[in-house]
């Protein structure tokens, strides 16, 4: 893991550096540090940021699921296309 990784990994995320110092409770310095290549990224920090990128990719699908639903009338049909472009796991029926 390199900072470029860790700064690749942040911007997919939609986070500026401050933000996911703060959420991660990093020192904005140190983060800085970890990006730009002084300090060695820890495992966790990367693995911290992709968590919170799958939560947010998550968060993101159940949102568009429930407004689809409502679109249907609460019906079923069509859900498992509504979040194939977040996840990347295109699957035709």
């Amino acid at each position: 893991m390199t900072g470029a990784d860790l700064r690749e990994t942040r911007k997919t995320a939609g986070l500026s550096m401050k933000q996911a110092a703060e959420l991660s409770g990093t020192p904005y310095r140190t983060w800085q540090d970890w990006e730009g290549g002084k300090r060695r990224v820890p495992g966790i920090a990367f693995s911290w940021l992709l968590l919170f990128t799958e939560k947010k990719i998550l968060t993101n699908c159940l949102f568009q699921m429930q407004e689809a639903a409502k679109q249907i009338n609460g019906g079923i049909h069509g859900l498992e296309k509504t979040c194939s472009g977040s996840t990347g796991n295109e699957s035709e029926s």
